[in-house]
């Protein structure tokens, strides 16, 4: 859509993967080991070559542990998933049975 300055057009994407099963499944096995992940999709996004085949906002993870709790762990970043070696770190020692990233 047009801006309303009339000026340059943006578009706007946003990606997510919810996981939620009867057993946990590792962090990592959703975000970084698939040869499509989201964070792999930010970094080479095919949609956005005619601006930039990068997307450089933040990045959040949501995800329930093994207590049970009502509220979720929270993982938020400003910085790009795809330049985050704790998001990295994490993802590949956390698992859950319910993800939203």
């Amino acid at each position: 859509p047009p801006s309303p300055a009339g000026g340059a057009v943006f578009f706007v994407m946003c990606r997510f993967v919810v996981y939620s099963g009867e057993g946990p499944l590792c962090l990592a096995d959703l975000l970084t080991r698939p040869v499509h992940s989201i964070i792999r999709q930010s970094f080479a996004s095919r949609e956005q070559m005619t601006l930039s085949p990068l997307n450089g906002d933040g990045f959040g993870v949501a995800w329930y542990g093994e207590r049970d709790d009502s509220t979720p762990c929270l993982f938020l970043s400003v910085t790009p998933a795809w330049n985050n070696g704790n998001l990295r770190h994490l993802s590949e020692k956390i698992s859950s049975s319910l993800v939203f990233a």
